[in-house]
């Protein structure tokens, strides 16, 4: 799916172990904000930008967590501090593995990069 021209939000969160790599997750704003309101317990209108990007990198570290645990029960990895960035919604994944999620009042995209051969 795609936000084409609406604002996002990019979640990069770089982490190490066997394989590294990088996941990220690009969500557009408006949806930033309504999932920020939702994790907070808060209307939509009570919620800043930093809490919406706060609460983004707070869900990336969760869904990359899970990914990685999953994939590789066995191994350690050491997830650094996310960090973000703004764009227009362009969907090129740069040759990592992506999936679009429905949440029904917008899509999320989740990838993943590995930069170790598996």
């Amino acid at each position: 799916m795609c936000s084409c021209g609406e604002a996002t939000i990019t979640i990069h969160l770089p982490f190490e172990g066997k394989p590294s790599g990088e996941f990220s997750l690009r969500v557009p704003e408006s949806l930033a904000l309504l999932l920020a309101a939702r994790f907070l317990g808060q209307d939509e209108w009570e919620v800043s930008a930093n809490q919406a990007e706060e609460v983004a990198c707070e869900l990336a570290n969760m869904i990359c967590g899970s990914v990685l645990s999953n994939l590789y029960a066995d191994a350690t990895f050491q997830m650094t501090h996310p960090h973000f960035t703004k764009g227009d919604g362009s969907t090129d994944c740069g040759g990592a593995v992506c999936r679009w999620f429905d949440l029904g009042d917008g899509s999320l995209t989740a990838c993943l990069q590995f930069r170790d051969a598996i």
